[in-house]
């Protein structure tokens, strides 16, 4: 996926599609793009963002000074733990998340 294709309900359903897989699968996930940094999350214009967005996708946007249409750490964890495959490898080219590492540790 790419641009206007990467949105959040597409991000979404393209890793639940691997749900279908078995435990001798293999998957290999791949994300590169932008982020919320983890050492701030406000923006150009110092709004604090408080709902834990992470991953920022095509169709993300802000409303009422939150990140919506975004992907939380503990969404992406939850995602990627529902996949059956025996092997996983996710890789994310974009900032680190401290939510995400404290979870999946």
């Amino acid at each position: 996926m790419s641009d206007s294709e990467a949105t959040r309900d597409r991000f979404i359903q393209e890793l639940r599609n691997l749900q279908n897989t078995s435990p001798s699968d293999v998957v290999l996930v791949h994300f590169s793009g932008h982020s919320v940094p983890p050492e701030s999350l406000k923006d150009a214009r110092n709004r604090q963002y408080t709902n834990n967005v992470y991953l920022i996708m095509h169709d993300t946007k802000e409303q009422a000074g939150q990140l919506v249409k975004g992907i939380t750490a503990e969404e992406l964890h939850q995602l990627m733990q529902d996949i059956p495959a025996g092997q996983k490898t996710l890789v994310l080219d974009t900032h680190a998340s401290e939510t995400l590492m404290e979870t999946v540790q």
